[in-house]
């Protein structure tokens, strides 16, 4: 899955670098310690491995067996949770101009929660509705 998405990891990993130079610059945000930058880094990195198919590092998926997991089209899971994570990331990196961002950050969670959880787009025996 690598060879096939290493573009677009590239893309994601451009377009946060960009977003969050543009965001440093305007807010000239500095952080009191560079440990508050370990977290959106963080996350970024996990984001880029589970786009790139790193599907074990979703909660479950260790836990299911091989029947259960083929229920799920894991392109789409893994498509889907990267480049969620790579936006959380950059709206983890906001907290630190706000702390209003921490509800948005709460928020775009449960809403991802409630996308996976409600959406037929991720099984494998339906299709992907438009």
């Amino acid at each position: 899955m690598i060879k096939e998405r290493w573009k677009g990891a590239l893309a994601l990993s451009l377009l946060w670098v960009a977003l969050m130079t543009v965001t440093f610059f305007f807010f000239d945000i500095r952080p009191k310690t560079p440990l508050l930058l370990l977290l959106p880094l963080l996350l970024m990195v996990l984001g880029l491995i589970v786009y790139l198919g790193g599907f074990m590092l979703l909660a479950g998926v260790n836990t299911m067996t091989k029947e259960e997991r083929s229920r799920y089209n894991m392109n789409e899971i893994t498509s889907f949770a990267g480049v969620f994570l790579v936006l959380l990331s950059y709206i983890a990196y906001l907290m630190m101009i706000s702390i209003m961002f921490f509800a948005v950050f709460i928020i775009a969670t449960f809403a991802m929660i409630v996308y996976v959880n409600t959406s037929k787009r991720f099984r494998a025996d339906t299709p992907a509705e438009p």
